[in-house]
């Protein structure tokens, strides 16, 4: 940091925009400051001090705060308590488009439910699984594949045979972004049952390659997906089953979530999001 300082001192600059926590000098001869704040999690769902602490200093210093949600934005505000007028929000961008890979992943012979990213505590994992077991149609026609994070732990494994699931129901998989993309392609339905998001990439990115989505009605995620999506509230087991199943048996339901997921995607592009910031730029200086 002092060899940072050092250099950044000799130069002056326009806008310093944070894009994550880590404070630059008070001394940085710079006109605006910008921060973004992608969520809150480290306030309230997973209490971390020392992120919470960068993060209200960082709020602090910016002359103006970016959010990546309105969620996000009204629970800084809130917990903050800084000014409205002082925050801003600008959407994520969907995912750059990727060539599908010419091999046919051995994951995508049977028909799936694809789960993405990690899968402890706030991710609602566990939930997902006991919907998953307690539907018999669905845990005998589909299988949950589960994208990202570790290979199933012993503890998960066990939990998945307490339930009467079979190791070849469930299967994790980890791989690149053609990986992700080819999965989200061929599989028959996208859940994401998060308690808490920023703001929620994974289903933005099914939206956008044509998979359905079926999520949590928490926090941000209406946000992002609208009317694209089937919802259930994620503290019950029978109301995630219930949406899996009205969209994994109905084909007519399937499709209408697959235009509209395409269509809603279009509303999030990172070229929007590159010009609402130099916006906010301009505005600061």
């Amino acid at each position: 940091m002092a060899l940072f300082s050092r250099r950044m001192a000799a130069k002056s600059f326009d806008i310093a925009h944070h894009t994550y926590y880590w404070p630059l000098p008070d001394t940085l001869p710079v006109r605006a400051r910008v921060t973004t704040i992608h969520d809150m999690i480290d306030d309230t769902i997973v209490p971390n001090r020392r992120k919470s602490s960068l993060k209200q200093r960082s709020v602090r210093q910016a002359d103006h705060v970016i959010c990546v949600s309105e969620h996000t934005r009204k629970a800084l505000v809130e917990r903050y308590d800084i000014t409205p007028e002082k925050t801003s929000v600008i959407h994520l961008g969907k995912p750059a488009p990727t060539t599908a890979s010419s091999k046919t992943h051995e994951e995508n012979t049977t028909p799936y439910i694809l789960y993405v990213g990690e899968r402890g505590g706030y991710k609602n994992f566990r939930r997902l699984v006991l919907a998953y077991a307690s539907s018999p149609r669905i845990n005998r026609d589909f299988q949950l594949v589960c994208f990202g994070g570790k290979p199933f732990s012993s503890e998960e494994r066990n939990a998945f045979a307490t339930q009467g699931l079979a190791l070849k129901q469930l299967r994790q998989i980890s791989g690149d972004d053609v990986t992700l993309h080819d999965l989200y392609r061929s599989a028959s339905l996208f859940v994401y049952p998060s308690l808490y998001e920023g703001f929620g990439l994974p289903p933005l990115e099914a939206m956008s390659l044509g998979t359905p989505v079926a999520c949590s009605d928490s926090t941000s995620i209406p946000e992002v997906v609208g009317g694209a999506g089937e919802y259930f509230d994620p503290t019950r087991t029978d109301s995630i089953a219930q949406a899996l199943e009205s969209v994994l048996y109905s084909a007519t339901r399937r499709q209408e979530l697959i235009n509209l997921g395409r269509k809603r995607a279009e509303r999030f592009s990172w070229d929007r999001c590159a010009q609402e910031t130099l916006a906010i730029y301009r505005t600061l200086v």
